[in-house]
């Protein structure tokens, strides 16, 4: 016997506010079961304070492009927090009406040799956005095999309003999926 079509319906509008909740970032992220990313070398937990240096422990990569990224969780809504982590779809995108905190010059270290460097600041399109987070790339590097290296990124505009989204500093494998 089929089911009466108010039935069938009911279940339908259940499952679209059901995602939309998730995608909205309305859901609480701990109920979600989110994990670190499995291509994460670092994952580390971080303070966007203006003026902080933060360097991450250590780490060995394969000869693979590397992805560097700050990752918040979906705690506020998830327009104000796309916009201040200075999230656009485009270059003539202007709809968010706060600016972007995430302002940071970065580097990567062989011992004592910078490899790779550069700046995140303002808008940016490279972005990736889940359930559970939101992920700004701010920069990238080429690893090569049996290598060892440490990233530095010191912030240069006060992104503590980002702290209740526990932000992290992420640095993962390209796998080709992401930007």
């Amino acid at each position: 016997m089929e089911e009466p079509y108010t039935t069938i319906s009911f279940r339908r509008s259940l499952f679209c506010i059901i995602c939309l909740t998730l995608s909205a970032g309305l859901a609480d992220s701990k109920t979600l079961n989110c994990r670190r990313d499995p291509h994460a070398t670092v994952d580390m937990p971080i303070s966007l304070a203006a003026g902080r240096l933060v360097q991450t422990p250590e780490f060995a990569v394969k000869h693979k492009r590397y992805l560097i990224e700050i990752k918040a969780q979906r705690v506020v809504a998830s327009e104000e927090l796309a916009c201040k982590m200075g999230f656009i779809l485009n270059s003539l995108d202007d709809s968010c009406k706060v600016e972007p905190v995430i302002e940071a010059n970065w580097r990567v270290l062989d011992g004592d040799r910078v490899v790779a460097n550069g700046r995140a600041d303002g808008k940016s399109t490279d972005f990736e956005s889940d359930a559970c987070y939101m992920g700004r790339f701010i920069g990238d590097f080429q690893g090569e095999s049996k290598r060892k290296y440490v990233l530095e990124v010191t912030f240069t505009k006060d992104g503590t309003v980002l702290d209740a989204n526990h932000p992290h500093l992420v640095v993962l494998m390209d796998t080709g999926l992401s930007m």
